[in-house]
C-alpha cells in the first residue's frame, strides 16, 4: 500500500462534491486526514498477522517455561507424596513430557460383578450365578 505525500490530489478526492474551492490549508488538513486512515487500515489489516506471529514465536517458550516449573514443582516434592500421586522421582521426566502412559483404572462402583451363591429353594446342590448388590 503506497500513501502518497501530494495534500491537494488527497483533498480532492475527499472533497468530491464540494463545489467550493478548498484552501491550501485545508487542503493540507483533509491530506494529513486521508494519511491517516489509510495508515489505520494498513494497521488494522496487519494487526492481527503480526499478533498471530508473535503467539507462533512465543508459544514454544511459555510450553518449555510451564515444564520447566512442573518438573521443579515435582522435584521439590518428598516420595511419599510422590508415590502417593502415582509415580517415582524417576518417572518425573517421562510426566512432565507426557511419555509416560499408564492404563486407565478399571474401578467401577456401579457395575455389579456375579457371585456364587447357593439357593435353597429349587436344588441344595446346585450353584446360581447372581449380581451382588452394591
Amino acid at each position: 500500500m503506497q500513501i502518497k505525500n501530494n495534500n491537494l490530489a488527497n483533498a480532492a478526492v475527499l472533497a468530491v462534491d464540494a463545489p467550493q474551492r478548498i484552501d491550501p490549508l485545508s487542503a493540507g488538513v483533509l491530506g494529513h486526514y486521508a494519511r491517516q486512515e489509510a495508515m489505520a487500515r494498513f494497521i488494522g489489516k496487519a494487526a492481527p498477522v503480526f499478533v498471530q506471529g508473535v503467539q507462533w514465536l512465543a508459544k514454544p517458550f511459555l510450553n518449555w517455561h510451564r515444564r520447566n516449573v512442573l518438573y521443579s514443582d515435582l522435584q521439590a516434592l518428598p516420595d511419599y507424596l510422590l508415590k502417593d500421586i502415582g509415580f517415582t522421582r524417576d518417572e518425573i521426566t517421562a510426566v512432565v513430557y507426557h511419555q509416560l502412559k499408564r492404563q486407565p483404572l478399571s474401578l467401577s462402583p456401579t457395575r455389579a460383578h456375579p457371585v456364587s451363591a447357593v439357593s435353597g429353594t429349587e436344588n441344595e446342590n446346585r450353584k446360581e450365578e447372581k449380581p451382588v448388590a452394591a
